[in-house]
């Protein structure tokens, strides 16, 4: 599957280490271990009950870190980030992100457009 298995509207769900970041840290992060290629370290992040939607339909959470690996992510730019709080405990990020990978050895830029819904059940943490 193509790099754009990303693109996904993710439940995350995060170790403790993790667990304090904001919304857009976390999902920076995740970015950060893609292109790191920190797969375990990715895939722990992703819940069991992972859904992606993409330019490549609808993926489950093996399917999404199956596709994820195979890409080649050499750099990316966030933007266009909004942050909205669906309840008490769920927060809906989205956002444009710029990607540079690589592609038969060629870079490749794709654009693409995420969304995100995660628990974040902390009442003082900054959005």
């Amino acid at each position: 599957m193509p790099l754009l298995a990303i693109a996904a509207a993710a439940l995350i769900s995060a170790p403790a280490p993790v667990e304090t970041m904001t919304p857009l840290q976390r999902e920076t992060a995740m970015w950060d271990m893609v292109k790191d290629k920190r797969m375990d370290a990715f895939a722990a992040m992703l819940m069991p009950s992972f859904v992606g939607i993409g330019s490549h339909g609808v993926v489950d959470r093996t399917e999404e870190i199956d596709g994820v690996r195979q890409g080649h992510l050499l750099s990316y730019k966030l933007s266009d980030v909004r942050i909205d709080r669906v309840d008490a405990n769920d927060v809906l990020l989205t956002y444009v992100a710029d990607l540079m990978g690589e592609e038969a050895g060629r870079p490749a830029p794709v654009r693409i457009q995420v969304a995100t819904l995660g628990n974040y059940i902390h009442d003082s943490l900054s959005l």
